[in-house]
């Protein structure tokens, strides 16, 4: 079962989430603010789904997308959150 939270490093600046650390920003609609809020405590996968059951059917793509980008943390695995930047 997936565990997922919101990166402590992500916040949200008029209509974008930012991240502190790379200072990448990304266009969001509400739901997706929505989404980064319910998870700021951690929860389970399964009470996302139950939660936003009105995208269920996008919900699997948004929240891989999140996680890719590292907006979203996947099994408490930080260190790759924050291991994804690259140095210039």
């Amino acid at each position: 079962m997936k565990n997922l939270h919101t990166n402590p490093y992500i916040h949200k600046e008029e209509d974008k989430l930012v991240n502190s650390i790379t200072g990448e920003k990304l266009l969001c609609g509400e739901r997706i603010f929505e989404i980064i809020d319910f998870i700021k405590q951690p929860k389970q996968y399964n009470e996302l789904e139950a939660e936003f059951e009105d995208i269920a059917g996008d919900l699997e793509n948004i929240v891989k997308i999140l996680v890719d980008k590292s907006y979203i943390v996947l099994n408490d695995d930080y260190k790759n959150a924050v291991i994804k930047i690259t140095p210039h």
